[in-house]
């Protein structure tokens, strides 16, 4: 058996890091105006 909690935890924070670095990378991009992908 799987433990559940353990896995709605572990989703949780998947979704909190991508997140992050999405936020992140829009910050950056617009901070310098690049062309670049940023994440």
């Amino acid at each position: 058996m799987i433990d559940t909690r353990f896995v709605d935890a572990a989703l949780e924070v998947t979704a909190a890091l991508i997140g992050a670095v999405h936020k992140t990378g829009i910050i950056l991009t617009t901070k310098h105006n690049s062309h670049e992908d940023v994440f």
